[in-house]
């Protein structure tokens, strides 16, 4: 088994007609193994970064839209 504590993890999805990323993503923070998880939106129409501070609105916008896995690593990876 890959020992992830030093590495951070990210699942990311993309959107093609709305041109958005939905990052998932756990850093490790003194040296505990995915630790802390941060999940954030990336616009390319518009530009900006969004942090989501609940996972309900991530997942509501996951859910709106036509998403697909472009990048897993770390604990997500297969």
């Amino acid at each position: 088994m890959e020992n992830f504590a030093t590495e951070p993890s990210f699942l990311i999805y993309y959107d093609k007609d709305q041109k958005l990323y939905l990052v998932d993503s756990w850093v490790p923070f003194k040296n505990k193994m995915n630790d802390m998880q941060y999940k954030w939106g990336v616009s390319l129409d518009k530009n900006e970064i969004k942090r989501f501070k609940y996972d309900s609105d991530f997942n509501n916008y996951k859910d709106s839209g036509d998403y697909e896995v472009v990048y897993k690593s770390g604990k997500f990876a297969d």
